[in-house]
């Protein structure tokens, strides 16, 4: 199998990947810390749902998927709601989490349509 080459990449797509990294990590962080805390049921979620978005849109970039400007427009609407979420709760983790989340919902609408 063949190893793919970031750095051949298109420059968005390459910072939609590195973006969407960051953005599975911090929200993936944060999903197991809202776990165990009351009333973050909403942070939960939409944690959860951009991590498994920025995971399946990394996907698509990758092997170049047609439906990969439409994904990521729906991605970057993910990461916009992670964001505010997370921005509701106070600590370090939520915060690097909706700084990560911005940046990617960014990255995201380069690529989108």
């Amino acid at each position: 199998m063949e190893r793919i080459n970031l750095q051949e990449m298109d420059l968005s797509l390459r910072n939609c990947v590195t973006a969407c990294e960051e953005a599975v990590r911090a929200c993936e962080y944060v999903a197991t810390i809202a776990c165990r805390s009351t009333g973050a049921e909403l942070l939960l979620r939409s944690c959860r749902d951009t991590a498994d978005l920025c995971t399946l849109t990394m996907r698509f970039i990758m092997r170049h998927a047609a439906l990969t400007p439409e994904l990521s427009e729906v991605t970057a609407k993910a990461c916009e709601a992670s964001a505010t979420e997370c921005s509701r709760f106070e600590g370090d983790a939520f915060q690097v989490c909706a700084d990560a989340c911005r940046y990617c919902a960014e990255a995201c609408n380069e690529v989108a349509i």
